[in-house]
């Protein structure tokens, strides 16, 4: 059944000790910051349960960046259905014109495609992503920098 799925998905996570901090990309922070310091409004909408959202904010010292945090447990759907992204433009108060998602999962990209915004990704070779379909693929967040301020100046 999807409750024992969920369940048995759960466990075998409790039972392995990931270490987020190792698996953050260095310039994520320096970008968070940037991001941040421009007044620029940013959420996390995440397949994950709400308790693994909060153990990786917690153990990459990056609590305090999002001003709203969507969890996939609050839907019937998960991605690559785009309800998590029509639910969060939804409670920023934001339209997909003004929105750019930055996404990692194939499933993601789809979800964040279908939901009608622009989507930017940082090139991952760790997990088997193939990232299409991405209006933006990065080597590094930095570069995010770049075509945020090159937006700005058009």
């Amino acid at each position: 059944t999807p409750e024992a799925l969920r369940k048995d998905y759960e466990l075998y996570f409790k039972q392995r000790c990931f270490a987020y901090r190792d698996l953050l990309f260095p310039e994520v922070p320096e970008v968070l910051e940037y991001l941040k310091k421009k007044n620029i409004t940013l959420a996390i909408a995440s397949s994950s349960s709400m308790p693994v959202i909060k153990k990786v904010l917690v153990e990459t010292g990056l609590t305090g960046y999002f001003s709203e945090v969507v969890s996939g447990d609050m839907f019937q759907k998960s991605k690559p259905h785009p309800e998590i992204y029509f639910y969060t433009r939804k409670i920023l108060k934001v339209n997909e014109a003004r929105t750019l998602i930055v996404e990692d999962s194939d499933y993601g990209i789809q979800a964040g495609k279908l939901s009608g915004s622009t989507l930017a990704a940082r090139r991952e070779t760790r997990f088997g992503f193939t990232q299409k379909g991405a209006d933006y693929l990065f080597d590094d967040m930095r570069e995010l920098i770049v075509l945020l301020e090159a937006e700005q100046t058009t």
